[in-house]
């Protein structure tokens, strides 16, 4: 059984597709808890919650197939810094 990876998932290619009205590609996504529940509290007072989405290309050993490996997590922030404190 594959090990559970918080905050990754991947996209596959959709397999069962039959029409250009559904999704080209498919996966799932493991988001750890308290990822979401610090980003909650943090942004109590916002409608939405961005959140940054990280892809790799990689190949399935077994079959071959290609599939994107996914990471999510808080979008990254560059610290803010006075120039007068330099």
């Amino acid at each position: 059984m594959a090990e559970i990876r918080l905050n990754s998932g991947s996209l596959s290619q959709n397999r069962k597709k039959l029409t250009e009205k559904h999704p080209d590609h498919v996966g799932k996504i493991n988001v750890d808890r308290n990822l979401l529940m610090d980003l909650l509290a943090k942004h109590a007072d916002s409608p939405v919650i961005k959140l940054s989405l990280s892809a790799w290309n990689k190949t399935n050993g077994e079959t071959g197939d290609g599939f994107l490996s996914l990471s999510v997590s808080e979008p990254y922030e560059k610290p803010v810094t006075n120039p007068w404190e330099q």
